[in-house]
């Protein structure tokens, strides 16, 4: 569809809705002409800018979390409530003597396995990625150069992967300063921009110690994040009632199919309006 853009946002295993989104785009005959992603919404993102073919994009993803389920799972229980929406480590990992939990080849092996040595030039559709500087806390936006550097930068979990070294600084995960990617679809040319949000602030009446509140309000802040980078967004969808944690990588089909629901209960009218502009 000329002119549309699709913003896909940050939130783990959260991400995988964004499958359900695209599939129901292409359904409808609504491709879009521009897309950015942040964090896992880059992995997701850059399949289908790269293939311009859902089904492509589903195998490949298959085999993403096959590759990747016994690590992330793994490194996610450990993290499980320390890890805020933001992406940001709660106090508790702050003083930890190790620059990431992660073998630090990890995610760009994984990351490289799926896009080789695709370059943004190489996509069917043009495609921008958000990471966050981490000397500056600046966010900066990828559209050129490796897409697997720019995927990896994305998705660097700040203490569970190493800051990526790209275009003479160090990033980490987008999803630290830019959660949804609407404003940077705008920047690459979209003249309407749909903005997808996964993430999830659980609501909380008892915290286990100090740093599962400071963990959960820097969720709250990120909340706040996500409505400002949402308010653009001609089309907002939100999964925030899609009850699964951001660390199930063993529930992705059931994240896919929960939230086709979602679509259909609450966005199918709104989608539908919007390919009529």
């Amino acid at each position: 569809m000329k002119g549309l853009g699709v913003a896909l946002g940050a939130g783990g295993a959260r991400g995988f809705a964004h499958v359900a989104v695209l599939r129901r785009l292409c359904a409808k005959e609504m491709v879009p002409s521009v897309i950015t992603g942040s964090s896992m919404g880059s992995v997701i993102g850059s399949a289908f800018a790269l293939f311009k073919d859902i089904r492509t994009v589903e195998k490949l993803l298959g085999y993403f979390v096959e590759k990747s389920a016994k690590n992330i799972l793994e490194l996610t229980r450990t993290l499980q409530g320390k890890v805020s929406l933001t992406g940001k480590l709660s106090a508790a990992y702050k003083t930890t003597a190790t620059r990431s939990m992660m073998n630090e080849y990890f995610l760009y092996d994984l990351i490289s396995s799926i896009f080789g040595k695709a370059r943004f030039s190489d996509t069917k559709i043009p495609l921008g990625i958000v990471a966050t500087d981490a000397q500056t806390g600046k966010k900066e936006l990828f559209d050129y150069g490796f897409i697997s550097d720019a995927v990896c930068a994305s998705s660097a979990v700040p203490g569970a992967f190493a800051p990526v070294p790209l275009a003479g600084s160090h990033y980490v995960d987008g999803g630290v300063t830019r959660v949804v990617p609407v404003e940077e679809a705008y920047r690459l040319g979209a003249k309407t921009v749909i903005g997808v949000d996964v993430s999830y602030v659980p609501k909380k009446q008892r915290f286990e110690n100090i740093f599962d509140l400071i963990a959960h309000v820097d969720d709250l802040k990120g909340e706040r994040l996500v409505k400002m980078d949402m308010e653009r967004a001609q089309l907002a969808i939100y999964f925030d009632s899609l009850d699964i944690e951001w660390f199930r990588f063993d529930r992705v089909d059931e994240i896919i199919e929960k939230s086709d629901k979602i679509l259909s209960d609450i966005y199918e009218k709104e989608i539908d309006r919007l390919s009529l502009i």
